[in-house]
């Protein structure tokens, strides 16, 4: 009491050297007497340095003491007479507790030092100073953390010391993973400007990730693996900091690799949470990243939840609609023939999700799902084939008719494969009678040159798998022309004999038309014949018209 008492009067002075003002309030005195009564105790179990709050240090004092267990450091830490605003980061400092090194045994002390290191990780939430910015709050935070971290690379460390705190270890990576750097409501529309974040924060989020990413590792962890916690890690995907998103994929990447066959529930779970959150926002900030996870995740495990790969699909592909940057494209089509190489009866899905969302109303995005079904059709079976090849079909015959030369040279590069040559050879003849006119019609009237070229060389291969289907189709198509002509000229010859002459019986001579002309009758034939001849009366005089009793 007697040191106390001395110190007590020299409070003034000391309180000046020790303390800014900013630290002080109406309960000044009890902090000040709990934390220099400190200094006085018996001797440390580890030497530190004292350093006030403000950088400032005492001079050099012969018998400076420091604590001599953690309980007497759990006895200044759980004081409930300090203000809520001195947060462990500042108390830890003012000891300089954040120099204390770990005993080297596994006892009490450690145990309680390894507790007390996790609760300044944790301080990040229980801290309200509006100055959370501070370079020098994150590096005190970075240092705990690093400590964390060197105790779990221990390898002496029991097992079971670490299942009892892991806990509070995802508790801590959960805590500090939420980036520093916040982002503005615009961040997503400059994808090209990359926003650094500063040194002291990157330096806290990479001790965090790799506190993380040893957790995972470590197998008799996995169990305890909450479910919810890839919501925190997805947070962080659209960073506008691109080191920040290399961490999220690295940490989802190995988080992934070493649960998917011990916790395949979760792992569900956790797809469905990534791709929520990808279709939710759209944003090149996480779907870059999400790709790039996809991609080393088929590159590391054959393992893939069927599930979770048709989700993957159904989800990625109308994303092709709304993006149009080529990294984009580039990136999707590395994870289908990832898929497609890991497990060929994923393509009949990947083939249903192309048709169903064909891009009708855009020629630029059209040669982009017609690579996709190439690379699909190379892998694909007979009877999937068989399934959608009328609805494929279709799309070829509107593609060799575009007026696009990307569009139909790009349908037409798929008649290079052999495979689908293979599957056209076994499949109906009506495929090919369906598009060959198209393509022939292409390869003569196409106004670029290179398109007729390229028009040409698929008839030769059509010619060449059933030439008596491009026969039928090509005479069944001069027979409807030349009826057409015929046709129209007939037509013609009605309307002329309308205007000249009054008394010729009109539905006689439509009914020996029909006659000789048996075909299907197109739009302009279906009108009404009444309807066709009002369409007249400019031609000659009302008076004139009216004699005829079909005007009537």
């Amino acid at each position: 009491m007697t040191k106390i008492n001395s110190i007590y009067q020299n409070y003034k002075f000391l309180k000046q050297i020790l303390f800014p003002k900013s630290m002080l309030g109406r309960y000044g005195k009890q902090v000040h007497l709990s934390m220099l009564s400190a200094r006085f105790l018996k001797p440390p179990i580890a030497a530190c340095k004292i350093r006030a709050v403000n950088s400032r240090k005492l001079p050099p004092i012969d018998n400076c003491n420091a604590f001599e267990s953690a309980e007497e450091l759990k006895r200044i830490f759980d004081d409930q007479s300090l203000p809520p605003n001195i947060s462990l980061i500042h108390r830890s400092k003012s000891f300089g507790y954040d120099d204390i090194p770990f005993p080297s045994e596994l006892n009490e002390d450690f145990i309680k030092i390894f507790q007390y290191k996790c609760d300044i990780c944790l301080s990040a939430i229980e801290v309200k100073t509006n100055n959370l910015s501070n370079n020098e709050f994150f590096q005190a935070k970075t240092k705990a953390l690093n400590d964390i971290y060197q105790i779990l690379q221990n390898t002496e460390i029991s097992e079971q010391f670490q299942v009892q705190h892991v806990d509070k270890l995802f508790a801590i990576v959960t805590a500090n993973i939420t980036r520093a750097l916040k982002l503005d409501s615009n961040s997503y529309q400059n994808f090209d400007d990359q926003i650094m974040t500063p040194d002291p924060f990157f330096m806290h989020l990479n001790i965090v990730y790799q506190i993380y990413m040893l957790i995972i590792e470590n197998r008799s962890w996995q169990k305890f693996y909450p479910p919810k916690f890839y919501r925190k890690v997805i947070f962080c995907s659209n960073s506008p900091d691109s080191r920040e998103r290399d961490l999220v994929v690295q940490s989802l990447v190995h988080s992934y690799i070493n649960l998917v066959n011990i916790r395949s529930d979760i792992m569900k779970d956790a797809f469905k949470t990534i791709y929520d959150y990808v279709c939710g926002y759209a944003s090149p900030f996480c779907v870059n990243p999400m790709l790039n996870f996809l991609s080393r995740i088929f590159n590391a495990s054959n393992k893939f939840p069927i599930e979770c790969q048709t989700l993957c699909i159904e989800n990625i592909i109308p994303l092709l609609q709304t993006y149009h940057l080529s990294w984009f494209i580039k990136s999707l089509r590395r994870v289908f023939t990832q898929m497609l190489q890991a497990n060929n009866s994923i393509s009949s899905i990947i083939l249903k999700n192309l048709i169903v969302h064909w891009p009708i109303c855009s020629q630029n995005k059209q040669p982009i799902f017609l690579s996709l079904i190439k690379d699909v059709l190379e892998v694909i079976s007979e009877a999937e084939f068989n399934v959608y090849s009328n609805a494929l079909f279709r799309i070829y015959r509107d593609c060799a008719m575009s007026l696009s030369s990307k569009v139909a040279e790009e349908s037409f590069k798929v008649w290079q494969n052999k495979k689908f040559i293979a599957l056209v050879k076994k499949s109906n003849i009506d495929l090919i009678e369906s598009t060959f006119v198209p393509i022939k019609t292409t390869s003569k009237s196409h106004w670029c040159i290179t398109t007729q070229d390229a028009a040409k060389n698929v008839v030769n291969v059509m010619n060449s798998i059933d030439q008596n289907a491009c026969e039928i189709a090509s005479y069944d198509t001069q027979n409807q022309s030349i009826s057409l002509h015929k046709t129209h000229s007939s037509w013609i010859m009605i309307a002329n004999t309308a205007a000249s002459f009054y008394e010729v019986d009109l539905a006689n001579l439509v009914n020996k038309i029909d006659k000789a002309f048996p075909i299907k009758k197109t739009v302009m034939f279906e009108q009404p014949l009444k309807i066709q001849m009002n369409s007249l009366p400019s031609l000659k005089p009302k008076s004139r018209l009216r004699r005829h009793s079909l005007f009537y």
